[in-house]
């Protein structure tokens, strides 16, 4: 859909979503690997085989969450890729981290659809070995669990009390251009405190997006920027629609060096 960019961008992982719909009916009734969807292959126009991997295949529920990195996504033109499946002697052409890794502009993506227990380095960084999610303080008794369910599949419920999910510092998670994106529904408004939803935090360097109850609305901030609007060396700029308890939110924060761009968007 050429209508949601706004420009041009290369080697962008695009969404690609099977329900049980019926439009979809064809696509199931064919599937020959009903384990593990290996007959499923996503090609470019001209046949070449796309990176692509599956964030879940569900046979029997007739639900496929494919993530597949596009060429080319351009706002001046639709573009197509072409999913092609039925071949029962189909070899496994999933690539999970080559659907991150063509430019590099990709360091740290987490489906959290897995679900392990603190302490263990379980949340699969999708992009490569390194960064791998370790959530902490979620069986304590306080209700968290990395076992729910999610916009997309799984999620983590973070109970709102110490829960967290770190992931090991390294310098290629500190560039000069960022861009953060999370899923994220609010359980709770209610109270004055800043509840964190994305943070990295190396000295003088540093991002949060946070919750801010007192007025419900998503802060974004950041430590790199020249001016400092919030006191303390930060620059921070407040999404001026307040966010609910229903909707789930897809927060974006960009950054590259000198300006910021922060988006909300709710589904």
């Amino acid at each position: 859909d050429a209508s949601a960019l706004s420009g041009s961008v290369s080697n962008f992982p695009v969404m690609v979503h099977v329900d049980n719909s019926s439009k979809f009916s064809s696509f199931w009734s064919h599937v020959t690997d009903t384990t593990n969807g290996y007959d499923i292959v996503f090609t470019d126009r001209d046949g070449t085989v796309l990176d692509y991997h599956f964030e879940k295949f569900n046979y029997a529920g007739s639900d496929l969450v494919a993530w597949v990195e596009m060429p080319q996504l351009d706002a001046s033109r639709t573009d197509y890729l072409y999913m092609y499946y039925g071949r029962a002697s189909a070899p496994n052409q999933l690539d999970e981290n080559g659907t991150y890794d063509s430019d590099g502009s990709f360091v740290d993506v987490q489906h959290l659809e897995e679900s392990p227990n603190d302490g263990v380095a379980g949340h699969i960084n999708s992009v490569s070995s390194s960064y791998a999610g370790t959530p902490q303080n979620f069986q304590d008794g306080g209700g968290g669990t990395t076992d729910a369910t999610g916009r997309i599949d799984g999620a983590d419920d973070f109970a709102g009390d110490d829960d967290y999910v770190n992931t090991t510092y390294n310098a290629a998670l500190d560039p000069d251009s960022i861009t953060w994106s999370a899923w994220v529904q609010f359980a709770d408004l209610s109270g004055s405190n800043y509840g964190g939803v994305l943070s990295r935090n190396n000295g003088n360097d540093a991002y949060n997006i946070m919750l801010v109850e007192s007025t419900d609305r998503v802060r974004f901030y950041v430590k790199k920027a020249a001016a400092s609007t919030c006191g303390g060396g930060w620059s921070c700029v407040e999404y001026g629609t307040s966010v609910n308890t229903s909707d789930w939110y897809l927060l974006t924060l960009t950054h590259n060096g000198g300006s910021r761009r922060c988006s909300e968007t709710f589904f």
